[in-house]
């Protein structure tokens, strides 16, 4: 009896424009590790097909794929048109890549996935990293299983019966480095803005689709605001557009915030609207809206609705310290214990990955203030192992 192929692994599901600068690299991260390709150029005015064609096809190893040219629709129509179109390599799995971006732990990604070749789950989550954020996200979606793309921006692959996310594939990480501030700016400031706004006051959608469109709202004032003109001694304009996103940015948060912890809201996501809260305040701190004091009552009462998030008791034990040293050595101790935690079993909001070595460079200091001085050179120690550079240390040790 003949046995019959197993149909490939993995392909991968991409779709470019104008990248040449960056998509070899893209490329050249996930072609040892796929099977198959699929990419759609939605109308490039640069060599990015000549490139994408010279990495995967005209090469010394080449990949069986192809290569499609269509008009660029919405963020979600775009991308469901790529998956479609990757369904005819007949792969069990689809990668989803985007320019800037790059796959680390390919071995892992491709072990994982033919463990469980045969296995339930429609859709796998990876983990991402932009700059010290990082957060899980549905990446690797099983060919036939019924996931697809919901939401102009910011789109998010959604299940048949309404799932957001996977199980986390472990040891696998894709990182985004933007290679053209100027253009991604340009986006934020000319698509994202209005688009996002635009869909906050349709009254017409759901309250998910808004509150959805909400929190992307805040971020996009919140990267715009990081944007905005310094004066000459680098700091940015007070009372310019600076203030003015972030005052937005905060609006929008907290509004978010208030809409996923209602319990009798459709758009009900305890941690994300925890998350939301703590970028307020993260926003309030930058602005000096409170006073250490001020914050360190809010902060409080915030650490007991959410012990799990990481970057909020980090801030409890700064603020802290800068009141009381034996508070202050208390509350980042306690952040390093739930910064671990938050490395080790990741929920599905972003987090800080340098809040552990953080918390440890303030409880060292703490320690050493309070002439606590072995403490204060182990809990240095800690710090520099847990990724933190030594110069942030010095004095502790």
């Amino acid at each position: 009896m003949i046995q019959q192929a197993q149909p490939p692994l993995l392909c991968l599901a991409a779709m470019f424009k104008n990248e040449a600068a960056t998509v070899r690299q893209t490329l050249e991260s996930v072609k040892p590790f796929i099977d198959r390709w699929t990419v759609l150029d939605t109308r490039s005015t640069d060599d990015t097909t000549g490139i994408v064609l010279r990495t995967l096809r005209v090469c010394e190893n080449p990949v069986v794929g192809m290569l499609h040219n269509d008009d660029f629709v919405d963020y979600a129509t775009t991308r469901n048109r790529v998956l479609e179109l990757a369904e005819a390599e007949n792969a069990v799995f689809t990668l989803t890549m985007s320019a800037d971006e790059t796959l680390s732990g390919g071995e892992a990604l491709r072990a994982f996935l033919e463990a469980h070749r045969y296995s339930p789950e429609g859709a796998y989550c990876v983990m991402m990293q932009t700059g010290s954020r990082m957060w899980p996200y549905s990446r690797v979606l099983r060919t036939g299983a019924g996931w697809r793309y919901v939401g102009k921006i910011h789109e998010r692959p959604v299940g048949p019966n309404g799932e957001v996310a996977g199980p986390l594939i472990p040891g696998v990480l894709i990182t985004h480095t933007p290679s053209d501030p100027e253009r991604k700016i340009a986006r934020l400031r000319d698509f994202d803005l209005p688009l996002l706004t635009q869909e906050v006051n349709d009254e017409s959608k759901s309250l998910e689709e808004r509150a959805h469109a909400m929190f992307f709202l805040a971020e996009t004032h919140a990267s715009l605001a990081g944007w905005c003109p310094k004066d000459s001694s680098g700091e940015f304009v007070v009372g310019g557009q600076w203030l003015s996103h972030q005052m937005s940015a905060m609006a929008y948060y907290f509004r978010y915030a208030q809409i996923a912890e209602n319990p009798k809201s459709p758009a009900r996501d305890h941690d994300k609207a925890m998350y939301a809260l703590f970028l307020y305040y993260h926003i309030a701190e930058k602005t000096n809206l409170y006073t250490s004091a001020e914050l360190v009552a809010r902060l409080e009462m915030f650490v007991s609705a959410a012990p799990k998030l990481a970057e909020a008791r980090f801030m409890l034990a700064d603020h802290s310290a800068r009141l009381d040293v034996r508070q202050g050595l208390y509350h980042a101790l306690q952040a390093v214990d739930v910064a671990k935690e938050a490395r080790e079993n990741p929920t599905h909001e972003a987090m800080d990955n340098r809040i552990e070595w953080l918390s440890l460079m303030v409880a060292s200091q703490c320690a050493k203030q309070l002439k606590k001085d072995q403490q204060a050179k182990e809990l240095a120690e800690r710090g520099i192992a847990a990724g933190g550079p030594r110069s942030a240390f010095e004095g502790a040790l």
